[in-house]
């Protein structure tokens, strides 16, 4: 499974930070999107993303 991290400022500023992780087929079945609350940090949910993988 391939892992990446990417970080951005929006237009305002704003510092915005998202994982990615694929698998190394070559056509996925799926896509699927994480979001998290507030206080929470998106690696908390890494082991999701392995089992999709």
């Amino acid at each position: 499974m391939k892992h990446e991290e990417l970080k951005w400022k929006s237009r305002d500023g704003l510092e915005l930070f998202a994982q990615v992780w694929e698998p190394q087929v070559v056509s996925p079945r799926a896509v699927v999107c994480l979001v998290h609350g507030v206080g929470e940090h998106s690696s908390r949910y890494a082991h999701v993303a392995e089992a999709f993988g």
